[in-house]
């Protein structure tokens, strides 16, 4: 399971078996910076039932190896949820000059935000801006997003324009603002085009920078006010999106999350990965990892 930087709680929410609940068995990928603080200092986590709880600390973003043990069910399916406590951002220096300006320059810090996204066959996953939804190595259709901008001042707003696809025709759903959810969940409608705007008086202030990943094309980057994302035909699956805001001063100077372009692999079921989800080997057990941010109360598959 992929662990941004910053604290996570990982919780033992439910089991589908009757009668004695499976145990779960979390580690740190090896080479991972990325930790359990427990009590015997062992930084192996042990759930035996659903109550349990894990505190997840990573340094940089790594990942863990959830497993899932047995029972006293012949029902080894767990339902986990993995919530993040902190959200680390970076400052960004204000720019020399005169100390007249310095009050705006304070004004427009990097933004934090967090995407919510619906991902198909694996549910709600929350990301942190700069971090990929799905992409390049584990394309898997977007159906839905929702922008979590917890520090976002009063006169600057984002909105979003989406287009889905319903039985191969593009139909439009409008438009939200940030905090509104666009899209739909279970409907196998996948995003086809998004439109991305700053507004607001000070919407000058701020810079959108965004990858997107359609399926069969390269990666698109694009950055400014407002942007525009489709594939080549308009038809083809968003299958990975990376999203973040930054001060309009920085926007140049600011590095692109990847440097060369890759090619979106054909969706291949047997063989998909996410983030958001974990697979047990064997046939008997399986893990549901959801993400939760501090904001979203309940996260709904």
């Amino acid at each position: 399971m992929q662990v941004a930087r910053g604290l996570f709680i990982l919780r033992y929410i439910s089991s589908d078996g009757q009668g004695y609940a499976p145990r779960i068995v979390v580690k740190p990928s090896a080479g991972s910076k990325v930790e359990l603080i427990t009590e015997d200092l062992s930084g192996i986590g042990i759930m035996s039932a659903p109550g349990e709880a894990l505190v997840v600390r990573a340094l940089e973003p790594g990942s863990l190896d959830v497993s899932i043990g047995a029972g006293g069910s012949a029902h080894r399916h767990a339902h986990l949820v993995f919530e993040r406590v902190t959200a680390t951002t970076a400052p960004v220096a204000s720019p020399a000059g005169d100390s007249l300006f310095a009050p705006a320059a304070v004004a427009a810090r990097a933004p934090s935000i967090e995407i919510l996204a619906h991902v198909a066959r694996r549910g709600d996953v929350v990301v942190g801006g700069g971090e990929w939804i799905s992409g390049p190595q584990f394309p898997l259709a977007i159906e839905g997003l929702q922008i979590l901008w917890r520090d976002r001042p009063a006169d600057v707003d984002l909105e979003i324009e989406a287009v889905h696809s319903v039985r191969g025709r593009r139909q439009s759903l409008g438009t939200a603002q940030a905090g509104v959810f666009i899209g739909t969940r279970g409907m196998a409608a996948p995003l086809t085009a998004l439109t991305l705007s700053l507004t607001g008086p000070r919407a000058s202030r701020y810079s959108l920078q965004c990858e997107a990943l359609f399926l069969g094309a390269q990666v698109q980057r694009r950055s400014g006010a407002g942007v525009k994302l489709a594939g080549p035909t308009g038809l083809e699956p968003l299958v990975g999106l990376c999203l973040s805001i930054v001060p309009a001063a920085a926007a140049s100077q600011a590095e692109p999350p990847m440097t060369r372009a890759f090619i979106a692999p054909q969706l291949e079921p047997r063989q998909e990965i996410n983030p958001a989800a974990v697979q047990t080997t064997g046939s008997a057990g399986r893990v549901r990892v959801f993400r939760k941010s501090r904001i979203q109360q309940s996260v709904h598959h």
